[in-house]
């Protein structure tokens, strides 16, 4: 599976992307090749798109710390703090951490499973297991300094 994008006339791909849905916005917001370019290779160093059936082997099965944004399109704070764990991606695309997102009305498996009650709401996974939880707008420095301390 794969980014395949067409900018004025000029073909591009990016293998191996799970973020299907997130990748279509960098792809919509691209003015020339080279922010498609740009754009893309930022979103796909660390941005992750979790949903029910792949949670388990990104979120819990994984290695290093997981930031989880659980979200939903119609939601306004989601809205403003989706710019935020974008930005802190791009930060942090070279520390061993993972930042995705997971959409609540498309996936209430997991949501349900971890009592989200409101949106948005930022889990931190360590090893399987949350290890901490934010709810409502949170500041990027505040998100940073919490996954640093998950760090080994």
């Amino acid at each position: 599976m794969g980014l395949r994008a067409t900018v004025r006339g000029k073909k591009y791909q990016h293998r191996g992307c799970e973020a299907w849905s997130d990748a279509a916005v960098v792809v919509r917001r691209a003015e020339t090749s080279t922010d498609l370019t740009a754009a893309s290779n930022v979103l796909f160093a660390m941005l992750h798109t979790f949903n029910d059936a792949n949670f388990k082997k990104e979120v819990l099965d994984s290695k290093v710390p997981v930031l989880v944004d659980f979200w939903a399109p119609w939601c306004g704070p989601c809205k403003k703090m989706g710019p935020v764990v974008d930005k802190l991606a791009e930060e942090m695309d070279k520390e061993p951490i993972k930042i995705g997102k997971i959409n609540v009305d498309e996936n209430q498996v997991t949501p349900n499973k971890y009592n989200i009650m409101s949106i948005p709401t930022l889990m931190i996974f360590k090893k399987g297991s949350p290890v901490d939880q934010l709810v409502g707008l949170q500041a990027r420095d505040e998100l940073k300094e919490r996954l640093k301390a998950q760090q080994d």
